[in-house]
């Protein structure tokens, strides 16, 4: 994903992606649910369209994208861990012989990831 393309999946407001994205009909700016209802007027320079909970559209197509681009994130962050869990394995022996190791805490994670997945999948 191209950095204009990330750009545009960022709220506004919080500078986070959106994960929640509305449009404001009045003035068809986009934000975050959470951080435009913290607004009485759309905070766009020179728009002062006012901010109601009624007036908020879900944008479908963005959330789309945000989703999109999040599961990229993590699965991005999965295919990291299960590629160094080798190295993990080795580096961390001794210590794991006294605690829990990195490699131990990687394989938890990603067991996790998966079952919540796999429980979203049957539902």
């Amino acid at each position: 994903m191209t950095k204009a393309t990330r750009d545009n999946l960022i709220c506004y407001l919080c500078r986070q992606f959106y994960t929640d994205p509305v449009i404001l009909s009045p003035c068809n700016h986009t934000f975050d649910r959470y951080c435009i209802l913290q607004c009485v007027m759309c905070p766009i320079e020179h728009c002062n369209a006012p901010v109601y909970e009624h007036c908020l559209v879900p944008n479908i197509a963005l959330k789309n994208l945000a989703d999109q681009n999040n599961q990229l994130a993590i699965s991005t962050y999965e295919i990291f861990l299960l590629d160094t869990s080798t190295s993990m394995w080795y580096s961390d022996f001794f210590f794991g012989l006294i605690g829990t190791s990195r490699f131990q805490m990687a394989i938890k994670f990603l067991r996790e990831v998966f079952e919540q997945r796999y429980e979203k999948l049957k539902r």
